[in-house]
């Protein structure tokens, strides 16, 4: 396994698991309590929390591959075609899934698209925030080291610059 195969695994597959495993239930049932202090129940909490759930793993996995990608135009490898093959299918399933959203009522009742909105920028800004120590720790270590390193710098790049735009895109959607 190549040092960014070896890296990005570390980081993706552990914590994508414990999402996978936990986050709809523990989100379903939050997004069900806030909802009962309504009048009328949203009927479209189910969808909602589906739809956003695989949306986030549409960005990770869009992440990742953008990595990837980044990764082989440092190295001049072809590793490209992974990276390509996971931003694919990401973002079909992510723009798939946008529209299937825009059918329901989140608009008004937008709770289930922000708790994963506010989840999806914590999930980058941890790997972002990793990545920026990581790269700093190794920089001022003697002689070659991983901060050198075509991961960390794509890393760093992609999920820093990601964690401003989800950030900026939150804030302004909770400014109104």
């Amino acid at each position: 396994m190549t040092s960014i195969g070896m890296f990005t695994s570390q980081l993706f597959v552990g914590p994508m698991v414990m999402i996978a495993v936990w986050l709809p239930i523990i989100v379903y049932i939050l997004v069900r309590v806030r909802d009962s202090r309504e009048q009328a129940p949203d009927i479209h909490v189910g969808i909602k929390v589906i739809a956003c759930w695989f949306q986030l793993a549409a960005v990770q996995i869009l992440l990742l591959g953008t990595v990837i990608l980044f990764y082989s135009i440092i190295e001049s490898s072809e590793e490209w075609r992974i990276g390509a093959g996971l931003m694919v299918p990401a973002l079909v399933i992510y723009g798939v899934l946008h529209l299937s959203l825009s059918a329901t009522n989140t608009v008004e009742r937008p709770n289930a698209r922000r708790m994963f909105c506010g989840i999806n920028l914590a999930y980058t800004g941890v790997i972002a925030f990793i990545g920026l120590i990581v790269g700093s720790v190794a920089l001022f270590q003697p002689g070659p080291s991983f901060a050198n390193s075509s991961a960390t710098v794509a890393v760093v790049l992609v999920y820093t610059l990601a964690a401003g735009v989800q950030g900026s895109r939150l804030l302004r959607e909770a400014r109104g």
